[in-house]
């Protein structure tokens, strides 16, 4: 497993400098003065507000310097095109998924489903909270491979972490550590398309019900949990959602 660590946070650490490029290639020099980082920093935030305003693709110049309140002409003093800075956004927001949530032992079942709630709602919020940018980041993974290749090595990152807290109690156990990451690899996706629809597309029935984000998180949760452990989750765990609370009970 340490070699396999190794090897991921290496292959991690070049892809997110490939990505990185694409920005910072052609990029001018930064800002030497503090008002010209405020500026840069001010067209960044804008961008971003954009994004959830229009979308990448239908999203120019025009709209985030009038959103930043700010010339058409000062945009290429900062950034020499378009792409280069909706990538540079997305990178700073990738961030947020770069780090562990990991960070204690997972001893039980019971503890593990804390863990994979911590997880899912982080996801469930950035959909919330931004679907401009979680659709912008799917749209550019096909554009740049280095980016698309980042962004799969950041969650794939988080599944071998994942593989590491797995509890010693459950009906898996006693699997190699190989099949393992092709069941998590193939749970891995459970919910993207119900989050996709909900908060970005919204073009189904189910976008018109009232879901919170932490009962949305619950759901996505008992699903893996059900799946992985092959039995509902414990009871006392659901908060959230009074449906689902009930459904389980009865069961």
């Amino acid at each position: 497993m340490l070699k396999r660590e190794k090897e991921l946070k290496n292959e991690l650490e070049v892809a997110w400098k490939k990505a990185a490029d694409i920005a910072l290639s052609n990029n001018l020099k930064s800002p030497k003065s503090h008002k010209g980082e405020i500026a840069r920093s001010n067209i960044k935030k804008a961008c971003r507000r954009t994004l959830e305003k229009v979308g990448y693709h239908k999203m120019r110049i025009g709209d985030v310097m009038s959103e930043a309140g700010m010339a058409n002409g000062l945009f290429y003093h900062y950034f020499p095109d378009l792409k280069s800075l909706v990538i540079e956004v997305l990178l700073d927001f990738l961030s947020r998924f770069k780090g562990s949530i990991l960070d204690k032992p997972s001893l039980s079942k019971q503890e593990w489903y804390d863990v994979g709630y911590t997880y899912y709602f982080r996801i469930v919020k950035s959909y919330s909270l931004y679907p401009g940018m979680m659709q912008c980041m799917k749209e550019m993974m096909w554009e740049e491979p280095n980016f698309g290749a980042l962004v799969r090595l950041v969650f794939i990152k988080s599944q071998e972490e994942s593989l590491k807290k797995l509890p010693t109690d459950g009906i898996r156990s006693k699997m190699s550590n190989n099949q393992l990451r092709i069941i998590l690899r193939a749970l891995g996706s459970i919910g993207e398309e119900i989050l996709i629809d909900y908060y970005i597309t919204k073009e189904s029935k189910i976008s018109k019900l009232k879901i919170t984000e932490r009962a949305m998180a619950e759901y996505l949760t008992s699903l893996f949990y059900q799946a992985f452990f092959l039995e509902h989750p414990p009871i006392e765990k659901l908060k959230y959602d009074k449906e689902l609370k009930t459904w389980v009970a009865g069961q």
